[in-house]
């Protein structure tokens, strides 16, 4: 994948995380998410830090957080399962 693509991505990711959900973070999430195979989230995902991760883990819908943990480093996907609503890890083994 292109660096350019990768940084993309990642510009689009943080710059909705720094916009409240309630000012139309949320749609801006759901915009830079949307048809992203699980590889270039990924990709995008070990750019930022852990606590960004998780914010961009926990609005994946299941299948891609599922996929996601599989494509980052053991320490991340060990930060995100401890971290994430115990909701929402349940939710990705009843698939």
């Amino acid at each position: 994948m292109s660096l350019t693509r990768k940084t993309n991505l990642y510009d689009c990711l943080c710059a909705a995380l720094r916009k409240p959900l309630s000012d139309g973070g949320h749609i801006a999430l759901t915009a830079a998410l949307q048809n992203k195979p699980v590889e270039v989230i990924a990709e995008a995902v070990k750019l930022m830090t852990a606590d960004e991760a998780l914010a961009v883990f926990n609005w994946l819908d299941d299948r891609r957080a599922k996929g996601l943990l599989s494509e980052l480093r053991p320490e991340l996907t060990s930060y995100l399962l401890h971290h994430a609503p115990a909701g929402r890890v349940g939710g990705m083994t009843n698939e």
